[in-house]
């Protein structure tokens, strides 16, 4: 029988609005109901680096979304993982010592199997198995209907609105208690890019080929950056990445090589385009707000100096091209 307690679970995963808050508040939920089980998330990237499902089991790696580093875990790595990625089904397994069941649930999205959460329950009844099936259900279908709304309909890449929700976990504030163990975020960038002179491309051709554009664009950033790397259209000819486990200096080397991919690559009849950048490195405790601002001032700089060029903020900074603006007053943009 479903108790006054289980109707107000499943009402707290509707009303989650974000991928963070929705899988902390399932695995808030399913310690409530049953206090010993061990619940972990992972994300599904296949080792190509495609974003989209995976024909075969053997191309697919998983992270842990409780550890802040990157790790390529093969399907293998974990008992279950690869019947339920094959079948795309629920898997059950009991284990002899000690005495358990470990449920394995596949993660739709829009473009297949976004991630798996396994559930080890011990000594858990049939009802309580049954309660933490149908809060996992639920999960899965907020999560696809997030997955679904966050993606931009032309390139496929996440949205703005994705953007602004993911911003405070990028600072450690994870609610739900889901951030890396040291509590500190991973090391990461922002950048920001622009394709130079679009503008030319929609008044010369239209903006159907100005679409075409930006949707090859797109391509080029899913298959230059690693598949870990959160990659979003911000509007209009503006992209952002976010450069997970990596420091400035490194950053900048793999946003080269991006760069001067996108520089030697043929448009189909526009021809060739370039891009500028601007980058920053994520800092504890900072607002999102502010790195916004700062990656955008170091892009602008960049389109202001020659374009089809990458600037840190941090170097301009040390280097006088630009002065840090004092927020002490209150005047800062929010979302």
């Amino acid at each position: 029988m479903i108790s006054k307690r289980d109707i107000e679970a499943l009402l707290d995963l509707t009303g989650r609005h974000n991928k963070q808050e929705l899988t902390a508040c399932l695995v808030e939920n399913v310690r409530k109901i049953s206090a010993s089980s061990t619940i972990a998330v992972y994300e599904v990237f296949t080792t190509d680096g495609d974003r989209g499902p995976a024909d075969n089991p053997s191309d697919v790696v998983v992270r842990n979304t409780s550890n802040s580093a990157w790790l390529g875990e093969p399907l293998a790595q974990h008992e279950g993982f690869i019947e339920c990625v094959a079948t795309k089904q629920i898997v059950r397994l009991t284990r002899a010592n000690p005495l358990s069941t470990r449920i394995i649930f596949p993660v739709r999205g829009a473009r297949g199997v976004i991630g798996l959460l396994a559930i080890d329950c011990h000594s858990a009844d049939a009802e309580t198995l049954y309660m933490i099936e149908a809060l996992s259900q639920v999960w899965k279908s907020q999560q696809f209907l997030l997955d679904r709304n966050e993606h931009d309909a032309l390139t496929g890449l996440l949205n703005r609105q994705a953007l602004e929700s993911r911003m405070p976990h990028l600072f450690g504030v994870d609610p739900g208690g889901l951030q890396s163990p040291s509590g500190a975020p991973a090391c990461k960038c922002l950048a920001m890019f622009d394709l130079d002179k679009f503008k030319e491309v929609n008044d010369k051709y239209g903006h159907l080929f100005g679409d075409e554009v930006l949707v090859h664009f797109a391509r080029l950033m899913n298959k230059s950056f690693r598949p870990y790397d959160d990659l979003f259209r911000y509007g209009g000819e503006e992209f952002v990445v976010i450069l997970q486990n990596v420091e400035l200096e490194k950053a900048l080397s793999i946003l080269e090589r991006f760069r001067s991919a996108v520089e030697t690559y043929d448009y189909p009849q526009v021809g060739k385009k370039t891009v500028s950048i601007g980058v920053i490195q994520i800092a504890a405790g900072g607002m999102p707000s502010t790195l916004l601002d700062r990656a955008d001032k170091a892009l602008y700089y960049a389109k202001q100096h020659g374009r089809n060029r990458i600037c840190a903020y941090e170097h301009l900074l040390n280097s006088g091209q630009l002065q840090e603006r004092d927020v002490s007053s209150g005047d800062v943009e929010l979302f």
